[in-house]
């Protein structure tokens, strides 16, 4: 049996290696995704798109944002123990975005990529931008409500998606990744990361709250882009990204 853990306690690293690889191998390398949503496969993307479903204007149920994590490739499970297994990380993570969006919003950091490019460590923040807009397009009507102060906010975000063909990864690249990390660091973020909840625990509107200063950047053994159209660009992506110091 799967054994009983609390809900509020952070993932270790070797937990988000264990939801990396769940994530990554219900999608066979030999697959047909052409014309297909692959959904969510990283921890990155997933930190984006859980990020935005607790920050968002209106409570979203699970039965809307597990298809979002499948897209068109829901895994088949082993036991019920191994659902169960991966139920708990998934909401182990939200509650640890969700508790630090409402007790400690300045503490907050997205959960960006480390990659290696040219024997340099390197930060990729496109998976969780995809992953935030992926979340965000659960309740795009409400979020469109906000009109052009949110719209102005979810800018850098949206410009690091397949969404806007990427238009950050056009020159000047490092411009556009200064104006992403300044959405963490700058004030205006707090109306876009919520602080303050309502019963369900869902974060909401607050634009008292503090930004986050920083980013965490992580390496896993098992990665690769989130779409197939995302892989082709991936050399392009490293090359522009910026050194993690």
């Amino acid at each position: 049996m799967t054994a009983i853990t609390d809900l509020s306690d952070p993932l270790s690293d070797e937990e988000l290696e264990r939801l990396q690889t769940i994530l990554l191998d219900r999608v066979d390398e030999d697959a047909v995704t052409d014309g297909k949503d692959e959904g969510v496969l990283d921890v990155s993307e997933l930190d984006g798109l859980l990020t935005a479903v607790v920050s968002g204007p209106v409570m979203i149920v699970p039965s809307r944002w597990l298809p979002a994590i499948w897209g068109d490739f829901e895994p088949t499970w082993d036991s019920v123990d191994d659902y169960g297994t991966f139920m708990s990380l998934l909401m182990r993570h939200m509650n640890g975005i969700a508790g630090i969006l409402i007790q400690e919003p300045e503490a907050f950091e997205p959960m960006f990529l480390e990659r290696t490019w040219k024997g340099k460590p390197v930060m990729v923040v496109d998976e969780w931008c995809e992953g935030y807009m992926r979340g965000v397009g659960l309740a795009a009507d409400e979020w469109r409500a906000g009109g052009p102060e949110i719209t102005d906010l979810l800018a850098p975000i949206r410009a690091f998606t397949e969404e806007t063909n990427w238009l950050a990864h056009e020159i000047p690249y490092l411009a556009q990744v200064d104006k992403l990390l300044a959405l963490f660091s700058g004030g205006s973020v707090a109306q876009v990361l919520h602080a303050g909840s309502n019963a369900a625990g869902q974060v909401r509107h607050d634009a008292s709250a503090m930004p986050t200063t920083g980013c965490r950047a992580i390496s896993l053994s098992a990665s690769r882009a989130s779409s197939s159209a995302h892989r082709k660009l991936e050399s392009e992506i490293l090359r522009h990204s910026p050194a993690v110091r």
